[in-house]
């Protein structure tokens, strides 16, 4: 068979998409509750290690006693690892938190290390938490530092949309048509002078119009695997400060988590609308597109963790057999024949799209 795209007759009028705006809700709550004074509790649960002895464990609990802080140590369950959580009711805020004990005795948190010997870290490191909680966004990203109510203001502030197209034109000149705010210039690394110099000739490889300058920037910037963050300067101002995706794994994300409990029918009512549609060895790239066209919800990309896998949406060809479907059933057909998943996020004014990128199956875990 030749290699066409048959898409029978489609409903183009699309519907009203009832979005739950996950992340601006969290932070408009955050923002709105900050003028009473908060009381923050620390919880710690320690796994413990198999390579590790019961008095390394019980070192452990007696520093943290030391500190003010009692942490309670146990078995993991399963593969569980580290992690930070926050609750919030009323003035009361919970911060809990979960680290394992690791086989040289430091004990590690997400995005910390602490031995014995560094008593002094570890003290200030809680004060923090205790001061700014959990610093982490509604997908557990971190507050880059900033207190809450500066990172609302920073997120508000990304959520104008991107009202012109971007795809096709040098990445620099699509930068700078972002409506990103005055108030946060972006700033690139020094770490980023070989990248930024082919900035002027490389384009953008998707369209992002349509969604937030926050996660239209984040797209754009990661095809070159490149990410941005908010960061302090000296003087007290903040920048957004592009670098590599390797230095920085705690980037602005290509979009946030939907609320939970939204339903995926609530969040793109369109994708779920049955077609009849087939086709045969056709570039997924293509493919993408014309759903994204047909359905009204845009699908993002990630090309530069394509890249990382050896995958090219445009070379790769994926087929689908002719019958009556719904966009998303197709969606995942054909990002599955790719080696690629898909998730549902939405942007910083909590419009929805889909993140596509490589699948990679977790490690098994030792027995």
């Amino acid at each position: 068979m030749n290699s066409s795209v048959r898409f029978f007759p489609v409903l183009l009028t699309l519907l009203l998409m009832m979005v739950c705006p996950a992340v601006a809700q969290e932070a408009g709550t955050s923002a709105a509750g900050s003028s009473r004074e908060t009381k923050t509790i620390i919880q710690i649960e320690l796994l413990s290690s198999r390579f590790g002895g019961p008095l390394v464990s019980q070192e452990w609990g007696r520093l943290f006693e030391k500190l003010g802080v009692v942490a309670r140590i146990r078995q993991p369950v399963f593969d569980e690892e580290p992690e930070i959580k926050e609750s919030v009711r009323g003035t009361l805020r919970l911060v809990k938190l979960i680290g394992q004990i690791d086989r040289d005795g430091s004990v590690v948190f997400p995005g910390h290390r602490f031995r014995q010997s560094e008593m002094d870290e570890l003290r200030e490191w809680l004060e923090e938490l205790r001061t700014y909680g959990a610093q982490g966004a509604p997908t557990g990203k971190p507050l880059w530092g900033l207190q809450r109510a500066q990172f609302t203001e920073i997120f508000d502030s990304l959520k104008s949309p991107i009202e012109v197209e971007l795809k096709g034109r040098p990445v620099e000149e699509a930068l700078a048509e972002l409506p990103l705010p005055a108030t946060y210039p972006v700033r690139w690394h020094t770490s980023t002078e070989a990248i930024r110099e082919t900035a002027g000739s490389v384009n953008v490889l998707q369209e992002v119009r349509g969604l937030s300058a926050g996660t239209g920037l984040s797209a754009i910037l990661a095809d070159l695997g490149l990410g941005y963050r908010p960061l302090r300067t000296p003087s007290g101002s903040i920048e957004l400060v592009i670098q590599k995706l390797s230095d920085a794994p705690d980037a602005w994300p290509v979009g946030w988590e939907p609320l939970e409990g939204t339903s995926r029918l609530q969040l793109a009512p369109t994708l779920f609308q049955m077609e009849r549609v087939g086709f045969d060895q056709v570039p997924l790239a293509e493919i993408l597109d014309a759903i994204e066209t047909a359905t009204g919800v845009p699908i993002i990309i990630d090309y530069g963790q394509c890249r990382t896998h050896d995958i090219d949406p445009h070379e790769l060809r994926v087929s689908y057999p002719t019958k009556r479907t719904a966009w998303a059933l197709l969606v995942n057909s054909v990002v599955r024949q790719a080696r690629l998943t898909k998730e549902f996020k939405v942007d910083e004014a909590g419009h929805t799209f889909l993140h596509v990128y490589p699948f990679v199956p977790k490690a098994a875990t030792e027995r």
